[in-house]
């Protein structure tokens, strides 16, 4: 008899006690967001920048990255003149992410995915193949407002392939009712 199974036994019940250690926490978030001016300023820039597409993809969770240098670069601009408040409420909105829901009012519509669902594909050719008109996929971070949230700041990354993609901060602002971009600039990585 074999006296060794005793020390597998043992090793495999201290390997599988481990293994929920090593999965990833999941992220917290706010369910479903709600705010009409959120889905206003994305749904301008939508507009504006993918109107010829039948639809887009978005990730349905907000992105938390945000390009501090570039938000200081605009409050300093003689043409943007981003003001302080719009600034800060951006930098503090986006410290934790959030579930974007379907209230957007752009055309082209809009399709959310899931961050699981897009990581689930093997390679870009899944994506494309459940998404053909799509072209690529839309991560926006939350925006920040001024006051009476007439100014709008946020950025976005367009992402086509494993190595393509572009980031852009947008500057809105909100008269006659409705959005304007004052400011839609490359946000270049060092």
């Amino acid at each position: 008899m074999w006296r060794g199974g005793g020390t597998i036994g043992f090793v495999l019940l201290v390997l599988t006690g481990l293994l929920p250690a090593c999965e990833e926490e999941p992220t917290q978030m706010v369910y479903e967001l709600k705010e009409p001016e959120i889905y206003n300023v994305y749904s301008e820039m939508i507009e504006t920048r993918f109107a010829g597409k039948q639809y887009v993809v978005v990730q349905q969770e907000t992105d938390t990255s945000v390009s501090s240098g570039m938000c200081e670069e605009l409050r300093l601009s003689d043409t943007a003149s981003v003001d302080e408040v719009v600034i800060q409420d951006y930098l503090t909105g986006n410290g934790e992410s959030k579930n974007l829901g379907y209230y957007f009012g752009a055309t082209p519509r809009v399709k959310l995915i899931t961050r699981e669902e897009f990581e689930a594909y093997q390679d870009w050719a899944g994506f494309h193949e459940n998404y053909p008109e799509a072209g690529g996929i839309l991560f926006f971070t939350l925006p920040g407002f001024n006051d009476d949230r007439t100014r709008a700041l946020f950025e976005y990354t367009w992402r086509t392939g494993p190595a393509d993609a572009v980031r852009y901060m947008i500057y809105l602002e909100h008269f006659r009712n409705e959005w304007h971009t004052r400011v839609h600039e490359e946000v270049l990585v060092p």
